[in-house]
């Protein structure tokens, strides 16, 4: 019974160390994205 409790514990903070790097994951990559545009914008405008 113990170990049961200790596997589902184990199993519900697995999931939220999950939920949190994939957030933390899609927040740089959204960041990255915002820079890079930012970085390129000039060069679009050179163009047009």
């Amino acid at each position: 019974m113990d170990g049961f409790t200790l596997f589902g514990s184990a199993t519900e903070n697995e999931e939220e160390v999950m939920s949190k790097v994939c957030l933390d994951t899609y927040c740089n990559y959204s960041n990255a994205i915002k820079k890079i545009r930012g970085a390129l914008r000039p060069l679009f405008l050179c163009f047009v």
